[in-house]
C-alpha cells in the first residue's frame, strides 16, 4: 500500500539520554530502566501492540507500527470546499501502563492517543498522547550500528501478559529484505519478541540510542525492525523534521 502522504509521520529525533551511571549499575542496566520508562502497550479496538513515548515541547508523542493501528482507519463524509467528500480518519486508541504494588501488578492506567501520521508501506505510525507522560527525548540513530552491537528491546510481549518488559539481544544483519516487499529493507535482531511486541523500540544497550522499531518476526529471536536511520531520513523527506531532530520544534496542535 502506498504511503498516505497527508498522514505520514516520522519517528522523532531520537535516542534515550542516559543518566549518570551509579557505581552499582552497568550501562545496560541504566538503559534498560530508561527503556521501561518509555515503553507502553498500545490498545485498539482490534489489536494490542507496543510503542515508544517521547516528549517534545511539553507534549507527549509515541511511535508504533502502522499495522497495530490499521483497524482504526475509516472514512467519513465531510464538507470540503463546498462539497461533501469522503475523508479518511482514525478512531482513538490508548497507550497503557501497569500499576504495581508490593511487586505485583494490581491494575492498568490508559491514556487516550490519536494517530496523527502513518505510513502503511513502511509500517510506521506517530501518535499524539493526550496526556503528559514524559519529557524524555529519544535520540535516533541516523546510521547503521555495527553487526554484533548489543541491543535492548522494550515492548509488551503477548499484550498485557508481558506489558512494558525488556529483552536483550544483538544486531544480526543489516539491510535484509522480504520477497513480498523487495523495495523495503529491514535490520535483523535477536532480541526476543512475540505477538504484541510490534511497534516497540530497539535501543543500543550501551548508549540508549534508538536503533529501530519491531515490525515482523518469524521466531522469537528472528525479529525484523524498521531501522531508525530509515525513519530519520523518511521524516526529513516528508516534512517531519520536528519528530526526528531535537533542534526542531513541533507544530502547534
Amino acid at each position: 500500500m502506498r504511503a498516505i502522504r497527508w498522514l505520514i509521520g516520522l519517528i522523532a529525533g531520537v535516542g534515550l539520554a542516559m543518566n549518570a551511571l551509579g557505581d552499582d549499575k552497568s550501562a545496560t542496566q541504566v538503559v534498560a530502566e530508561q527503556v521501561l520508562e518509555v515503553s507502553y502497550l498500545v490498545e485498539t479496538e482490534t489489536a494490542l501492540g507496543s510503542c515508544t513515548v517521547f516528549g517534545k515541547d511539553g507534549r507527549t508523542f509515541a511511535w508504533t507500527a502502522a499495522h497495530v493501528v490499521a483497524g482504526l482507519y475509516g472514512k467519513e463524509s465531510r464538507y470540503v470546499d463546498g462539497e461533501i467528500k469522503e475523508v479518511p480518519y482514525f478512531r482513538p486508541c490508548y497507550v497503557v501502563k501497569q500499576l504495581t504494588e508490593d511487586g505485583r501488578i494490581v491494575g492498568f492506567k490508559k491514556y487516550e492517543a490519536r494517530v496523527i501520521a502513518v505510513d502503511f508501506a513502511r509500517d510506521i505510525a506517530l501518535l499524539r498522547v493526550l496526556h503528559h507522560l514524559t519529557d524524555r527525548p529519544i535520540h535516533m540513530l541516523d546510521h547503521a550500528p555495527e553487526v554484533g552491537t548489543s541491543l535492548v528491546h522494550g515492548g509488551s510481549r503477548w499484550g498485557y501478559v508481558g506489558i512494558r518488559s525488556v529483552t536483550f539481544g544483538s544486531l544480526a544483519q543489516i539491510g535484509t529484505f522480504l520477497s513480498d516487499f523487495p523495495e523495503m529493507s529491514y535490520d535483523l535482531v535477536t532480541s526476543p519478541a512475540s505477538p504484541g511486541s510490534s511497534g516497540g523500540g530497539v535501543f543500543v544497550a550501551e548508549t540508549g540510542e534508538y536503533a529501530g522499531m519491531v515490525v515482523r518476526g518469524a521466531e522469537s529471536t528472528f525479529i525484523l525492525i524498521v531501522p531508525a536511520r530509515d525513519i530519520f531520513h523518511w521524516g526529513i523527506e516528508h516534512g517531519f523534521e520536528w519528530a526526528v531532530m531535537d533542534s526542531v520544534k513541533a507544530p502547534s496542535d
